[in-house]
């Protein structure tokens, strides 16, 4: 019975032999590594050495597909930030255009704000689709220049002040405002909502 397993052992070892030099051999290591790591399975009995080096390279190949993972997240986060950090300019953007009408509006009231015929007696609201004129036009026209559409704008202008026989709305001294309403629609079309963006201006008719 002991002889028989001694026999096994041997047999065991001899394979164990075998695939220490197949290991060697698979990694083509140079001659002091070949040796490092003959020696080195050896004392692991080869099996185990061979066992431990199977078990590092499936460790290593979990852990390179959980390296892709993070980083197909972290793109995906890193792109929904830039998208996001560009909408939030276009609306900052949108606004100071939207503003700046407003404030061109009220500089062309102020400024001809005394001469009827220049359609700066008129209050209520007005939309951009069609062809608005006075301050209105003014404001529109303004606005062209920096959108690629307008249809959706909405101004409004009233005069506080006057509105008597002997203190007409456009005399100097009196209040023009003006209110520019536009409807903001984000440009990656993202699921975000549209913002309603609205900007006044007030000054006094100087002439």
């Amino acid at each position: 019975m002991s002889d028989e397993r001694e026999s096994r052992e041997e047999r065991q070892e001899a394979t164990g032999r075998c695939s220490c030099s197949s290991l060697v051999t698979h990694y083509r290591l140079a001659a002091p590594y070949r040796s490092l790591l003959s020696s080195l399975a050896r004392t692991l009995r080869c099996k185990r050495g061979w066992r431990l080096i199977t078990r590092h390279r499936s460790l290593v190949t979990a852990s390179d597909g959980q390296a892709q993972v993070e980083f197909v997240l972290s793109i995906l986060f890193l792109l929904l930030l830039i998208f996001g950090i560009f909408e939030l300019i276009m609306l900052l953007y949108t606004y100071n255009v939207v503003a700046d009408s407003a404030k061109e509006g009220v500089r062309y009231a102020i400024v001809l704000g005394s001469d009827s015929t220049n359609g700066t007696t008129t209050s209520g609201s007005s939309s951009c689709s069609g062809s608005p004129t006075g301050v209105y036009g003014r404001v529109c026209n303004y606005a062209a220049t920096c959108f690629h559409d307008i249809s959706g704008m909405t101004v409004t202008v009233s005069y506080p002040d006057g509105g008597t026989s002997g203190n007409p709305v456009n005399a100097p001294t009196n209040r023009v405002q003006v209110t520019v309403s536009y409807p903001y629609r984000p440009l990656l079309n993202l699921g975000w909502p549209s913002v309603t963006i609205n900007a006044a201006a007030e000054g006094r008719i100087a002439f």
